[in-house]
């Protein structure tokens, strides 16, 4: 046995029969739906490029963070040790002038001195004399030397 569909009895206060409606959409009303879909998507897509970007703001963010975090360790370490040097230049000063002095009036750097200078005036002495031969070569002086 088939069941009807029971129909619901259309009220008598109405001039309107079922049969007066339609019940296809017409173009713009299509169109409309279309429309909200769209924003809907439209919506979704903003909201997952702002995910994106949020996530993507907040890893830079705590990047920055740690380097900061690093810079001012840095920065820290290198405040200690330049006032570590402020505090140690005195004494340096101090030291440094004691080496320079004993290295100043030492017997050994008075005799390397002299070694130096006689090597030095040898040196000269033959740069003049091999540079004497090469003009001599070329034709360049003539006469005897003085």
């Amino acid at each position: 046995m088939k069941r009807r569909k029971r129909q619901i009895p259309w009220p008598a206060v109405l001039d309107e029969r079922p049969s007066d409606f339609d019940f296809e959409p017409s173009w713009s009303e299509k169109l409309w739906d279309r429309l909200v879909e769209m924003k809907k998507q439209w919506a979704a897509e903003d909201e997952a490029r702002l995910r994106r970007r949020y996530a993507q703001i907040t890893i830079e963010i705590e990047a920055e963070k740690e380097k900061q975090a690093r810079e001012a360790l840095l920065n820290r370490d290198r405040d200690y040790w330049l006032r570590q040097r402020e505090a140690d230049r005195p004494a340096m000063e101090k030291l440094t002038e004691r080496y320079q002095s004993e290295v100043d009036l030492s017997p050994f750097r008075q005799k390397l001195l002299k070694v130096v200078a006689k090597l030095d005036k040898e040196i000269r002495r033959d740069a003049a004399k091999a540079e004497r031969e090469a003009l001599a070569a070329r034709g360049l002086i003539r006469g005897r030397r003085k």
